[in-house]
């Protein structure tokens, strides 16, 4: 549901109305569903259980710069980017996710 709003925010306030079609609902789902399964499971997995066992549970400023450090420096850039790239090209344009990591 999230992604989902987060996506109708884009189309009718930031973008607003530049899609010849108007409000484009198959995009919305597409990202919907991402939302879902990769911002939802696959994050929870990562973040509340992977996170943990290589760091610790500790809820200290250093634990906690040590998580964001992992996250900035190696997830983000080689985990949600070619994810994200790879899904977009494969469920919204058809090309294919080898299309997405170019």
């Amino acid at each position: 549901v999230k992604g989902c709003i987060a996506d109708a925010v884009s189309q009718l306030v930031v973008e607003r109305g530049q899609h010849p079609e108007g409000f484009d609902t198959r995009r919305n789902l597409v990202f919907g569903a991402y939302g879902g399964w990769y911002c939802g499971l696959v994050q929870h997995g990562i973040y509340n259980h992977l996170y943990t066992r290589l760091l610790g549970s500790s809820t200290s400023i250093v634990n906690a710069l040590r998580k964001v450090a992992l996250d900035s420096v190696v997830h983000v850039p080689f985990v949600v980017f070619p994810v994200y790239y790879a899904y977009k090209h494969t469920f919204y344009d058809g090309d294919g996710a080898s299309a997405g990591l170019r």
